[in-house]
């Protein structure tokens, strides 16, 4: 995916929430950070791809916190959500007779699931929209 100035914005949030989340003292914070501004500009003067740049900022991330999975409470309660959604979404799906409209619907839902996604800055899932 080709570099575009937000996507620097973006990544600099995203991985401060990390950051905030996985770590307590702020010093520490704010030199990952500056580590993190290194390699972005690195990756923007080496006019990396974005998915790239954010690898390699997440991989920093993870290693500088000692946490392999930064995500892992919020991709078990996530998990929980979908079950149970999924639980009620596929037997009104199976009962669909179009193929057409039971494809059309699964894709709303798919769309609808891409909301859950904790990487985009500026953007909180909220279950209780997904379920409406």
């Amino acid at each position: 995916m080709k570099l575009k100035p937000e996507c620097i914005i973006c990544q600099i949030k995203v991985r401060t929430k990390e950051l905030s989340t996985l770590l307590k003292d702020k010093e520490k914070i704010l030199k990952a950070q500056s580590n993190i501004l290194k390699q972005l500009i690195d990756g923007i003067e080496k006019n990396l791809p974005i998915n790239q740049i954010a690898t390699y900022a997440f991989r920093y991330v993870k290693k500088v916190t000692n946490c392999e999975d930064p995500y892992k409470e919020y991709k078990e309660k996530t998990n929980s959500i979908a079950e149970k959604l999924s639980a009620k979404i596929e037997p009104e799906l199976e009962k669909l007779k179009d193929p057409i409209e039971r494809f059309r619907r699964t894709c709303i839902v798919a769309t609808l699931s891409n909301t859950i996604d904790p990487g985009v800055a500026g953007h909180a899932f909220k279950e209780k929209e997904l379920i409406e």
